[in-house]
């Protein structure tokens, strides 16, 4: 997968989601802050403007769980 821009202060573009059903993003303390259910699409933007500044995990999974790709991006 791969975002854009990094580092973002509103709009996250994700691209290169082949087989991704579900889209995670994580702190990094480990903390869940989103779950974005796709629909098999190959990009989707991810609103984060309202995430406090720092830096971020996303984790693309496929529909049986399993973890298939993953990006990391800056919260400005």
């Amino acid at each position: 997968m791969r975002v854009s821009p990094n580092p973002t202060s509103g709009i996250l573009l994700v691209e290169n989601m082949e087989g991704v059903a579900r889209l995670e993003v994580y702190d990094l303390y480990g903390r869940r802050v989103v779950v974005s259910n796709t629909s098999g699409d190959t990009y989707t933007d991810l609103n984060v403007s309202q995430f406090p500044a720092g830096m971020y995990l996303l984790s693309g999974f496929d529909r049986t769980g399993a973890r298939v790709g993953k990006a990391k991006f800056v919260k400005e």
